[in-house]
């Protein structure tokens, strides 16, 4: 994997909280990630990704305390590879299987190659409980 930390990082900072899923899941992840995955923030920011802005951030695991199981996935300019790295339990990867749509701020960028990366398993108390 070879990140465009330049383009990658202009993304992040144009992108705006209307950009972003309102769900109340995705609210409380985007409030908490950065604080509860101190390393893997860093670890992001460092090739350019803001860990509070995911593309997408499903959440498959919701516990009746509102303890949920995400994986959060992030564009990234540059040449896609395969790439894995683990930090703790949490493990960042590209995903070639996974498809959304590529948003207007993404395709208005000026470089052709961009990809998802993946985080996965980011355990996040929403305290949002269920029944």
């Amino acid at each position: 994997m070879n990140v465009d930390v330049e383009v990658t990082g202009k993304y992040y900072d144009e992108l705006k909280d209307e950009d972003l899923c309102s769900c109340g899941y995705c609210k409380e992840y985007r409030r908490q990630v950065r604080a509860a995955y101190p390393e893997v923030s860093v670890y992001l920011d460092g090739i350019g990704i803001d860990i509070g802005k995911p593309s997408e951030s499903m959440y498959w695991d919701v516990d009746p305390d509102g303890l949920v199981d995400f994986t959060a996935y992030y564009w990234v300019f540059g040449e896609i590879g395969n790439f894995e790295h683990k930090i703790g339990d949490v493990h960042i990867y590209t995903d070639h299987n996974i498809h959304f749509n590529v948003p207007a701020l993404v395709a208005a960028v000026d470089r052709s190659q961009h990809f998802m990366l993946a985080v996965s398993t980011i355990r996040i108390n929403t305290g949002i409980r269920r029944e």
